[in-house]
């Protein structure tokens, strides 16, 4: 995986923090932004490593957004781990068709934007 620039870090959180707001859980927000912004599929044990979370944790969170349909889960050949990648686009929260997420929440991969624009 690609290292993370300081914009990317702030989309992660910020993603974590809108999925927590709508009922969702922050893990499995900032497992979707990481997906997003890498540009190869995420091992589960660099998921764990990244977010600095259990294995059972990532596990039960790309559980769920699979099921959801936004993430993919994949094998490779020889390896024991799985390995993910967002399997849709970045205008909604998971299970929230009717949510949409815009640029002015997210502020374009983390930058801080006020909502009382």
């Amino acid at each position: 995986m690609k290292t993370l620039t300081e914009s990317d870090t702030r989309f992660i959180e910020r993603m974590g923090q809108l999925a927590q707001s709508d009922g969702l859980s922050r893990i499995g927000g900032e497992i979707w932004a990481v997906l997003i912004v890498s540009d190869d599929p995420v091992s589960s044990s660099e998921l764990v490593g990244l977010l600095r979370v259990s294995k059972t944790s990532v596990s039960t969170n790309t559980c769920f957004l699979e099921r959801l349909g936004i993430v993919e889960r994949r094998s490779a050949l020889g390896e024991r781990q799985d390995f993910f990648n967002s399997s849709q686009p970045l205008c909604c929260f998971p299970g929230r068709p009717d949510k949409k997420i815009s640029d002015r929440k997210i502020g374009r991969r983390g930058s801080q934007v006020d909502d009382h624009e």
